[in-house]
């Protein structure tokens, strides 16, 4: 049997395929009975929140029929410096290893970057960037605690906001270092959760979101706050194509990126609480996996664990 953390689990189910979409039966039967919070999330939050179910309910021929494994390019996609073997999510043969409690740590690419590389047809500056966080260790220093996020963002500002990448300012830790705590499930404490807690704080963020996304319009806007980490002009091609050209102008591009960390913080609530309930009603403290399941699926085997296991297979 194999055992996976809860930051690996969640980072793997951004990633596994799921090429079904979820009915509003299937939300209400199989992850939350509230239909409201179904037209709040949009369709990679709706099957993220199914993927885990289905990680930890189903057996691993359903998992292996339905999911599709981790595919790389997406995370090229969606901007991710460390993509091939660095981003393989782990399993381990053992809940004893140290390596389950390290945390997830990556880095996005810019738009600017990759717009440059985009335009060249080249990934010169996408592998330039790589290798020069690959050269100063940050990811190491940074999980050792041998430097913060923020120093991370001034090196990349005296760097990358020059010529020839012109990348504007980064402000925020989380607009360039993706960082997720890795706890183990013998560390994720099952008796502390309170569903009713739980359904006070869902019906909370459910009432601020509508209040602040009154009209169809606002709404249909929270469905693409993914775009924050875009370019303007990739924000009003979007927006213009969506409702009409002029849209953007007109209603504002800081307007449209303040519905957007609206939309986000909420959202990132909502979601966040329904996988602690996943989590909680699952049993992930519990849940031992199958590792041929895992590695159909995009898993690796932790090299340490697979050390430990050859040196006692060894004896």
């Amino acid at each position: 049997m194999a055992f996976i953390t809860k930051s690996n689990l969640n980072s793997a189910c951004n990633h596994l395929i799921l090429p079904i979409d979820i009915t509003p039966d299937d939300f209400v039967k199989y992850i939350y009975d509230d239909i409201q919070i179904y037209y709040i999330l949009n369709k990679l939050e709706l099957k993220k929140i199914f993927k885990t179910r289905m990680m930890l309910n189903e057996d691993g021929e359903l998992s292996i029929k339905y999911l599709k494994p981790i595919d790389k390019k997406i995370l090229v996609e969606r901007g991710f410096a460390f993509t091939e073997k660095e981003f393989s999510p782990k399993y381990h043969l053992s809940q004893d290893c140290q390596f389950m409690k390290n945390d997830y740590i990556n880095f996005y690419t810019p738009i600017e970057i990759r717009d440059l590389d985009v335009k060249l047809k080249t990934d010169k500056y996408s592998n330039e960037y790589k290798r020069w966080l690959s050269s100063n260790h940050f990811r190491d220093r940074l999980q050792n605690g041998l430097i913060s996020g923020d120093a991370i963002i001034s090196a990349f500002n005296n760097k990358y906001t020059k010529a020839p990448y012109n990348v504007k300012p980064i402000k925020k830790i989380s607009e360039l270092i993706i960082q997720a705590p890795n706890s183990s499930f013998l560390e994720f404490n099952m008796t502390s959760f309170d569903k009713e807690d739980m359904v006070n704080k869902l019906n909370e963020l459910k009432k601020e979101f509508f209040n602040m996304f009154a009209s169809p319009t606002s709404r249909t806007m929270s469905k693409h706050k993914y775009l924050l980490k875009k370019s303007n002009k990739e924000i009003e091609e979007k927006i213009d194509g969506i409702f009409k050209k002029g849209f953007t102008k007109n209603y504002g591009i800081d307007n449209l990126k303040e519905k957007f960390e609206q939309a986000e913080r909420i959202v990132r609530g909502i979601v966040d609480l329904l996988l602690e309930y996943v989590y909680w009603y699952y049993k992930f403290d519990e849940k031992e996996f199958n590792s041929f399941t895992l590695e159909t699926l995009g898993f690796e085997c932790c090299s340490y664990c697979k050390k430990e296991f050859d040196k006692k297979t060894d004896n």
